[in-house]
């Protein structure tokens, strides 16, 4: 029987990790986390708070019943490594607060409503139709009326928020499609379309996985199991 592999990453003060490799991966499913845009990192704390629905929220735990190297994170509802912390919750359910904090007080719009409208566009860009990369997708709204229209690609990812033309030219299925969908989105945003019960954008042959964030609906299937 082959021995367990553990992660070996360091963690400072002559300690490395004594977590479990994944399967096919050279490290832990924390340190790989670590690596991944802030939306896989969403869904797998949505994953872990998912078997904890239903019972007792525990708020806080004591220090002293922390496991060594680990704390309480009261949005998993479970102990997460240390490394994978940042204040007293993880870091994913400490960066999604932060964003539905800011996209609320900057566009009105909640974290609940950030993460139904990321659904409803099946997690990718409206016009380039490509998955974000390290940068959350950017809520783009209109500058006279305030209207939310949706969700593209931060300025410094693939740029639809900001350089929609230069994208149309290098799209996956061509620039006449692309800007196609760029017109309707300004003609009949995402936004309303939602609002007038129209069916979900059409996926690729490939769907990309819906991230919904912690508030959105279940975990992509596709996914590997994180533990």
């Amino acid at each position: 029987m082959a021995s367990p592999r553990y992660c070996g990453r360091p963690l400072g003060a002559g300690d490395s990790c004594t977590y479990l490799r994944m399967k096919g991966k050279q490290r832990c499913v924390w340190h790989w986390l670590l690596a991944q845009p802030s939306d896989v990192q969403a869904d797998y704390a949505w994953k872990r708070y998912m078997p904890h629905v239903g019972g007792t929220f525990v708020a806080r735990v004591p220090s002293t019943e922390w496991p060594p190297g680990e704390r309480w994170c009261s949005g998993c509802q479970e102990f997460v490594p240390l490394f994978y912390t940042s204040g007293s919750r993880c870091k994913a359910h400490t960066s999604v607060a932060a964003h539905s904090a800011r996209v609320e007080s900057v566009y009105g719009i909640t974290g609940a409503q950030y993460a139904e409208l990321l659904a409803w566009q099946r997690g990718v860009c409206y016009i380039c139709q490509r998955r974000p990369g390290k940068k959350r997708l950017a809520v783009d709204h209109d500058h006279t009326t305030g209207e939310v229209r949706g969700l593209l690609c931060a300025s410094n990812e693939h740029g639809c928020n900001r350089g929609v033309v230069a994208i149309l030219e290098s799209a996956h299925d061509g620039g006449v499609a692309a800007a196609k969908r760029a017109l309707n989105y300004l003609v009949n945003p995402p936004t309303r379309q939602m609002a007038e019960g129209v069916p979900p954008v059409e996926p690729r042959a490939r769907p990309a996985p819906v991230r919904a964030g912690l508030v959105g609906g279940p975990p992509d299937p596709s996914d590997p199991a994180p533990f």
